[in-house]
């Protein structure tokens, strides 16, 4: 839980940056994850991993010590002080934002699905991903608009921030995909002010059904939603209140713990079932 009172002096090699450049683009990553994305073997891997925590280019967030199995799961990291540094000094820092501590629960399962569907998106060979980045700098160059550097404007002083986003090329073209993980932390509906799923839900059909993503981003790809529940009555919930859109697509979030994390990679989440209701599966692989 504590760093070592001796710090050590390290030689900052290839794979350290690539470390660093994964947990930065995440926000929140367990060892587990970077296992799979960079090989190799786990035992070394996870003692750079206290070398690099130890040397401040790495933080075990002190949030994840609340849990009672949190001695017996992988470690989440997040990004130092010596490592967001480093990669300023590189030029990419302005990639990292620093993850929101006071929505750890809801950025770390937000991190673990969308690193879970990258490494299926690896897996499958035959797909490339298109990095959030790179929509974001798509966005940067068409509108500056916004509160957020993923916000869609939707009418006037209304905007829809997805949890996350990517594309995926293949065969058949690209895809983008808008990422929603849901923890059950609002209502579905909801006859007061105040935000609720139903809510977020029309906004997504006026973003897409008028074509406003296309105008943000300048492209004509289809614009998909996935939205991921933790349990199977919620995603019940959240189908409940689409229109038979086939733009939204629903998931139960695989491997979760009772404390809601996804400890392990899951690259099957990639290959779904995505559920549309009144409709066909979604098949994004």
């Amino acid at each position: 839980m504590e760093r070592s009172p001796i710090r050590p002096r390290l030689q900052i090699s290839a794979r350290d940056i690539s470390i660093l450049q994964l947990v930065a683009r995440f926000g929140y990553l367990r060892s587990s994850y970077l296992e799979a994305f960079l090989g190799g073997n786990p035992t070394v891997l996870r003692w750079r991993l206290r070398d690099l925590f130890d040397a401040e280019y790495l933080e075990r967030p002190k949030q994840q010590w609340q849990f009672a199995d949190a001695r017996y799961v992988p470690l989440v990291y997040s990004l130092g002080t010596q490592g967001r540094q480093l990669l300023e000094t590189m030029g990419t820092g302005a990639q990292c934002p620093v993850p929101d501590v006071g929505n750890y629960l809801h950025r770390l399962l937000v991190s673990e699905v969308a690193a879970s569907i990258e490494l299926g998106v690896q897996t499958a060979g035959y797909l490339s991903l298109i990095a959030q980045e790179e929509i974001v700098e798509r966005m940067q160059e068409t509108d500056h608009g916004g509160p957020h550097r993923l916000s869609f404007p939707i009418g006037e002083d209304q905007y829809i921030i997805p949890d996350a986003m990517f594309g995926v090329r293949g065969p058949a073209g690209v895809v983008l995909y808008a990422l929603e993980v849901d923890r059950a932390n609002e209502p579905l509906r909801r006859t007061s002010a105040g935000s609720s799923y139903e809510r977020k839900l029309r906004r997504y059909d006026r973003l897409i059904g008028e074509g406003l993503y296309k105008r943000r981003l300048n492209t004509p790809a289809p614009l998909v939603v996935l939205h991921v529940a933790v349990t199977t009555a919620r995603a019940r919930g959240m189908m409940a209140l689409t229109n038979a859109l086939p733009f939204h697509a629903f998931s139960v979030a695989p491997g979760t713990s009772p404390f809601g994390q996804i400890t392990l990679p899951q690259p099957s989440i990639l290959h779904g079932p995505w559920r549309r209701p009144g409709l066909p599966d979604l098949a994004l692989a």
